[in-house]
This record gives structure tokens, C-alpha cells and sequence, in this order.
């Protein structure tokens, strides 16, 4: 803050107040540095008529004077007609006769006496750099009691002598160096936009938006060989004070409804509303990274209206047992014979009742929340049906690939027969050939891979049913003849849901999948019921939705705390790192995963712009000692702290420079160490510097995901990531930003 502000500078109290609509809300009183100008201007009287005052008035005059008369010419009510002439003779501008006064005859005739000149204040704004929207007279001017001050926080008094009310304002940082004065012009300008703003009609000529600046007038007036300015612009005075003041106003944000009103606001310091260029500035603000104070101020601000018990979270983690009791009303209790399904369904419906949430109440704002919980809604269901198929398939516990081929197109035609013999139906002619077109090995090894296929799963499940005549494919495919349509949708779109993308998908055409899952769960798992006026999911807990939104603003509000800005400026890795912090708070099993999946969306955001097919040729083989200490070598002489290098197949790495949006975070990882080696301006040794631990992090997030990427949140083998992520994730971050990857 520059000198002119002091331990004496003055607090201007003018009762900012947040829309009336909002009930109860959490807020954070701030100071705002502006320059005070006293001026006076031609500014309305009290009485200064509106339009239909005005008409009315000369209608009187004209003779007009019946209520109904009136009102059927400007097409108004009639009770309305009675109420403006009740306020004309308030006025004194027409008698009880309804004749027009001599002070009404005189504002018919002439208007100018509706003007009178009055003093007060405008407001330049050193946090936006406009003039404010405000014109404070002398009498509404308020200055408040100030006391204990410090170079960020001052206290001061919104009460009275006898019942006080401190209350402490943090003041915004911003250059006060610059001093603008404004001409006669931007001060009418500003009380036309305050009696706009104040619907005070009647300033100047309320016809038009504009005034006329003083260059046109200086112009029009040279033109008509006049010298004289208009009137109102000569009658604007500036009165020579001027001084630097602190503008009271204050953040805030609805703690009553965190579903529907849940971004953070900033009011107008001049009165009702909110002010967007305020908050604009606020924002950028506290992204400086040497202003932490108003950061803090938010994030406090956040957490007082997101902040959850630990019951809150508990009952989040555990998938609501509310969700859980619906669950087994549509399926019976049997489904706890089926943990894994029954977990991917309480999964699904926590997803599904959030989704659905936000869509309804927030009406399109947060769009890329909403799309991010809705692609998790589609892939959670194409997990949930993966583990219904693995159920199924190790329940006959029978395989063989006789009939298989080592070409997909022959297995396409081999499996399609076998579908329509069990009694599917292709309902195009096609999607059968293109379903079916897998790997053998895939298909063999479907139940034990660590991410599902799901056409592989249906397939292996295919074969099994031709030898088991009661096996519940038939059953199945008598409910439910056109299934493999519906599930080579559903993996279309979880492909496109998995990977970073534009696409939004249609929440009213995927809604209905829970409830057809749990239908196929009742088919093909034994002793499963299907009742389905038990779930009666419109009826849930407004509480319990309300815990599922917070605790997805609660982890959003972790990554603001945690990670550098930088990470907002990609949407695909800012989701990944909601969904870590996610993990963390309810201390979920799906750490690791998490852990992996952050990393694999930055190293792909990264190969987007700087893959270099050209390192494909500098893999080495890691399955030769020699090599692998050559690459040991080489990653020390960057600055990293590894003890070994981490393995991997030469063959997959290359596969993953060919397509790296379906590579794994080691495969990814090396792809992008070796494009970097082949790049000029590389990032390895910068890297380093700032995170020498990140190569041995990759390692041991590798291998605490394993196959199924679940861990208890407290095993002690997650210690060294949870101790170096977060560093890691913000120098990464760093690196990326500096070579203009985000």
C-alpha cells in the first residue's frame, strides 16, 4: 500500500447489503482502497417525477380527469391510476379538485426546477481501476470509529455508543500510486449509472443512455458559435477535496443452500447487490502467490460453509447406508452375498443421486462439475457390470477356447454366432461384428485382468453358457434379447467418459442405466429379488444430498489450499486432483488409483504437445542389467534421487508413444522422460531441482497401485507418497507452466 494510506487513512461505512433472497449467509468483512472526491451536480429533486407521474400530471391539464378514463388510455389498472394521482397531491402538484397547482403548472411547463445542486462524493476504485457506480451525498455519507490496526487488518465500530459492534476488515492489496481526477463528463455519467442502479428515475434525460461527453460538447458548441457548455455539465463542480479512504464491503456465500448458491460473492460497497468486478479482482488477487492473506481469507470463508464432521464424512465413505437399505429393497438382502456388486451399486448410486442433484438445482452453472461427476456415473456403471460378469463367470467355473482364433475378425463371427444361437438379437446388423472383434487372450484372461473388458467378460461368459444349458446367459437373453446393443453403448461411452475430452453427455439417456444394471445384477446373480417399487430414490434426505455436494466442494477447496493456480488451467487434471482429495478426506481405499490417475492425466497433457516419436529409437531394455545402470546413471546425473531404476517393457512403452492416451503411469512416464531427452529446451533438470524425488515417487505409486489399486488408507507402504505427492504435483506443475504447456 502506498504512503497516502496510513495509520489515519478513514473507513467509509455506506451499508453494502448481499440480495435479500439469500437468508443466511457466512461472510468476511473487507476494506477496499478508493479516492474520494467531493463534487456537487445537478441531481434530482425528492419529488422529480417518474414517467407515468409526468403523463399522468399532463393529462390533467388536458382536462382528463376520471380514474377509468385514465387508465384505459395508458393501459394502466385502474387502482394504480388512483394511487399516482394520491401521490401528485402529496406532491402539491395538483389540488383536491385535481387542477394543477402553480408548482405543477411550473414543472409541466418547464422541468428544470425537478434539479437541484447538491454536494456529495464519488469513489475511484484502486482495486478494479474504474470509477464506482455510486454518488454518496453529504448527508448519507458515513465515516465509522476506527480501532486497532495492523498493516493487513483494521478493526472497526458498526454499532453505537451504547451497544458497539467491532468487527475486523481485511484491506486489499493494490497500487494506489496512479491519481485520477474525474471531469464533469465521468461524474454525470456515474449518477446516471447510481440512479440506474438505485432505480431512482428522473437524472438527466432518462430517454437516452448517453450523456454528452465534454470534447463533443466543447465541439457542438464551437459549431453553433457559442461558447457556452450545456448546463449540466457547467453546473458539475469539482470542490477541491480529495483523499484516500477504505470502502467497507464484505464476502460472503449462502451457508442455507450450498446446492444451489455455492460460489463465493462480493457486495456492492454502495448498497444492495453484488459486484462481479470486485470479485473478478478479488480472484486475481489472491492467486498472487505473495498475497496469502486474502487466500486464507477465502479458503476460511469456504471451509466455514463446506466444512463436514466427521459423521458427515463417515456417512459419505461408507456410500449412506440410505442408499444401501434402497439397494437391498430392490434386490433383497442376498445382495450381501455379493460384496463386490454391491459396493459398485452403492458407488453408482451415490454418483447417480449427485449427478442429478446438480443438474436440477444448479441449472447448468459448475458445468465442468457436473460433467465430471456424470462421466464418473457412466464408467462407475460399466465397472458395476464388469464385477456382475466376473460373479457370473467364476460361479461356472468352466472355460475353453476351442473355437477361438488368433484373428479378431474370426472371433467376431465365431462369438456373434454364439449370441444369436443363445437367443441375442443385433439390432442393426452390425454391432455384434464390432462388439465381438477381441483378442483371445483377452478373452481368456478377462475375469483376472486388472482393468475390464467388458465385451471380453461378456464373451468369456459366452462361451462358458453354450456347455451349461442352465447357465443364466439364456435366462438373460429371453429378458433381455437386445442387451449386447445396450452394452456396446455403454462401453462406448465409458471410453469416452475415461479419457480427457469436450464431450457431454446426455444425463436424461444414461439416467436409467443404475436401475437397468440392477435389473442384469437380478438375472445373472442367484437368490437376487428385483422389486422395483422399492427404490424410491426421489424421496432421499435433503441432508444426505447436501453431504454429497459438500464433500465435493470440500475437496475442491483442498486443492486450492494445497496446489499451486496452475493446476486450474487444465480441466482434466483439475478433476483428478478433486478426486485425490476426495480420497483423502473420506480416507477411501481407492488411494492409489487416485494417486496414479493424477499423474497419468498430467504426463498425457504433457505428451499432447511434446511427444517425440523420434525417441522411440533411445528405449533401452530394461531386462538388461547393463542398460538399466546406464539409465540409473543417467537419471542421477540430472539431479534425482533414485536407488533403482523403475521397470518396465520396452514393448509397451513404444505402444504407448504410438497412442499415449492409453497408457499406464509407468509406460506414460517413460515415454515422456525419453521424448524429454530428445527436446531442447527439456524439463528433466528442472525438474529435478525443484522435485528430486519425483522419479522414486513413480515407483512407488506404480507399485502400491498393483493390480486392483486399492489399499487401506492407513497402511504405512503409502507413507513416502503421501509425504512427497504434493510436492511433486505442484513443481510438475511449475515446470509445465514455465515451458507454456498449460
Amino acid at each position: 500500500m502506498e504512503r497516502s494510506f496510513n495509520n489515519r487513512t478513514s473507513i467509509i461505512y455506506q451499508n453494502p447489503q448481499h440480495p435479500k433472497n439469500y437468508k443466511m449467509v457466512k461472510r468476511r468483512w473487507i476494506l477496499v482502497p478508493m479516492c474520494e472526491y467531493k463534487v456537487s451536480v445537478p441531481y434530482p429533486k425528492e419529488e422529480a417525477l417518474n414517467l407515468f407521474q409526468m403523463t399522468i400530471l399532463k393529462l390533467l391539464v388536458s382536462g382528463s380527469k376520471d380514474d377509468d378514463h385514465i387508465a384505459s388510455v395508458l393501459c394502466l389498472n385502474t387502482e394504480l391510476v388512483g394511487f399516482i394521482i394520491d401521490e401528485l397531491k402529496r406532491y402539491n402538484l395538483i389540488d383536491e379538485r385535481r387542477r394543477l397547482t402553480e408548482k405543477g403548472s411550473a414543472l409541466v411547463k418547464g422541468g428544470s426546477s425537478s434539479y437541484d445542486i447538491k454536494t456529495g462524493y464519488v469513489y475511484y476504485n484502486y482495486v478494479t481501476k474504474t470509477f464506482m457506480d455510486a454518488f454518496v451525498p453529504d448527508d448519507k455519507h458515513n465515516e465509522v470509529e476506527t480501532g486497532k490496526r495492523n498493516n493487513e487488518v483494521i478493526s472497526f465500530d458498526l454499532g453505537t455508543v451504547s451497544k458497539r459492534d467491532w468487527q475486523k476488515g481485511l484491506i486489499l492489496d493494490a497500487d494506489t500510486s496512479a491519481t485520477i481526477t474525474p471531469n464533469p463528463y465521468e461524474v454525470l455519467a456515474i449518477c446516471k449509472k447510481h440512479n440506474r442502479r438505485t432505480r431512482n428515475l428522473g437524472f438527466m434525460d432518462e430517454e437516452t443512455e448517453d450523456i454528452t461527453s465534454m470534447a463533443e460538447a466543447e465541439e457542438k458548441a464551437k459549431k453553433s458559435d457559442s461558447l457556452d457548455l450545456p448546463w449540466e455539465i457547467q453546473s458539475v463542480k469539482m470542490l477541491g477535496t480529495q483523499r484516500d479512504v477504505y470502502v467497507v464491503t464484505y464476502m460472503f456465500m449462502a451457508a442455507d443452500d450450498v446446492i444451489n448458491r455455492s460460489k463465493l460473492q462480493v457486495c456492492y460497497p454502495f448498497g444492495e447487490g453484488t459486484s462481479s468486478s470486485l470479485l473478478e479482482c478479488i480472484d486475481k488477487l489472491s492467486r498472487v502467490s505473495n498475497n496469502a492473506t486474502i487466500k486464507n481469507e477465502i479458503l476460511g470463508l469456504k471451509n466455514d460453509v463446506f466444512g463436514m464432521t466427521d459423521a458427515d464424512i463417515e456417512a459419505v465413505r461408507k456410500g449412506h447406508s440410505e442408499s444401501e437399505k434402497k439397494i437391498k429393497a430392490v434386490l433383497s438382502t442376498k445382495i450381501d452375498e455379493y460384496p463386490a456388486v454391491r459396493d459398485s451399486l452403492l458407488i453408482v448410486e451415490s454418483s447417480y443421486l449427485l449427478v442429478k442433484e446438480l443438474i436440477e438445482a444448479n441449472k447448468g452453472s459448475n458445468r465442468e462439475i457436473i460433467k465430471k461427476n456424470l462421466d464418473d456415473y457412466i464408467v462407475h456403471n460399466y465397472e458395476l457390470l464388469a464385477s456382475i460378469l466376473i460373479y457370473t463367470a467364476r460361479e461356472y467355473d468352466y472355460f475353453t477356447d476351442a473355437e477361438l482364433t488368433n484373428h479378431v475378425v474370426q472371433n467376431s463371427i465365431v462369438l456373434s454366432t454364439l449370441a444369436k444361437k443363445l437367443g441375442f438379437l443385433d439390432d442393426d446388423g452390425k454391432t455384434f461384428e464390432r462388439f465381438f472383434k477381441i483378442k483371445t487372450r483377452a478373452i481368456k484372461d478377462a475375469i483376472n485382468a486388472s482393468q475390464h473388458q467388458l465385451n471380453a467378460l461378456f464373451a468369456h461368459n459366452l462361451i462358458i453358457a453354450e456347455h451349461f444349458p442352465g447357465h443364466p446367459f439364456y435366462k438373460l437373453s429371453n429378458a433381455i434379447p437386445g442387451l449386447i446393443n445396450y452394452l456396446s453403448a455403454l462401453r462406448d461411452l465409458r471410453n469416452d467418459s475415461a479419457h480427457p475430452n469436450e464431450i457431454y453427455h446426455d444425463f436424461e439417456l444414461v439416467s436409467s442405466y443404475r436401475k437397468k444394471n440392477m435389473y442384469i445384477a437380478y438375472l445373472l446373480l442367484e437368490g437376487l429379488a428385483f422389486d422395483d417399487s422399492g427404490d424410491d430414490t426421489d424421496e432421499m434426505d435433503s441432508k444426505d444430498k447436501e453431504k454429497l455436494v459438500k464433500v465435493m466442494r470440500d475437496a475442491e477447496i483442498s486443492c486450492e489450499s494445497i496446489y499451486e493456480n496452475h493446476y486450474l488451467k487444465n480441466t482434466n487434471i483439475a478433476n483428478q486432483l478433486r478426486n485425490l482429495q476426495l480420497e483423502i478426506i473420506i480416507k477411501g481405499d481407492n488411494y492409489p488409483s487416485r494417486a496414479s490417475e493424477v499423474f497419468e492425466a498430467m504426463f498425457r497433457h504433457i505428451l499432447s504437445t511434446r511427444c517425440s516419436l523420434d525417441a522411440m529409437a533411445e528405449v533401452r531394455d530394461s531386462s538388461k542389467q547393463e542398460m538399466r545402470e546406464e539409465l540409473l546413471t543417467e537419471m542421477r546425473s540430472y539431479g534425482y534421487v533414485v536407488d533403482d531404476t523403475p521397470y518396465y517393457y520396452k514393448d509397451r512403452v513404444l505402444t504407448t508413444f504410438r497412442d499415449y492416451s492409453k497408457g499406464t503411469l509407468l509406460t506414460l512416464f517413460y515415454a515422456w522422460y525419453y521424448s524429454e531427452c530428445k527436446i531442447a529446451d527439456s524439463m528433466l533438470q528442472r525438474l529435478a531441482s525443484l522435485c528430486p524425488e519425483f522419479i522414486k515417487l513413480m515407483d512407488e505409486i506404480h507399485n502400491n497401485r498393483g493390480h486392483s489399486g486399492k489399499m487401506d488408507f492407513k497402511d504405512r507402504k503409502l507413507d513416502y507418497t503421501k509425504k512427497h505427492i504434493d510436492s511433486a504435483i505442484n513443481s510438475l506443475l511449475d515446470v509445465m507452466f514455465e515451458k507454456g504447456i498449460l
